[in-house]
């Protein structure tokens, strides 16, 4: 759901009912200065849910790498380090 747009002085005009419309709603909206993007308003329990997501992404990305490691051999983060060292210095396992 793309977020809404209203001007600058609008939204000067209107914090308040814009803030409580976006808490209502759980809808974002952007406020725009010359036409252009300026900042979004969201409701904070999006922001948490987008770090979560993000928070998330990270660890399985970490715990995919950790797999792959394992899977070449490599037992310990030690091992790890000095075989992207060797590959740096261009003599590593690849």
């Amino acid at each position: 759901m793309a977020p809404l747009t209203i001007g600058f002085t609008e939204a000067r005009r209107n914090l308040s009912k814009i803030t409580d419309e976006v808490n209502r709603t759980g809808r974002p909206v952007t406020i725009l200065k010359n036409s252009r993007p300026f900042v979004t308003i969201s409701p904070v329990d999006n922001i948490a849910s987008e770090e979560d997501s993000i928070l998330r992404d990270a660890l399985e990305a970490f715990h995919a790498m950790r797999d792959e490691a394992r899977s070449r051999g490599f037992a310990s983060e030690a091992e790890i380090e000095a075989e992207i060292a060797a590959v740096r210095a261009g003599r590593g396992k690849q």
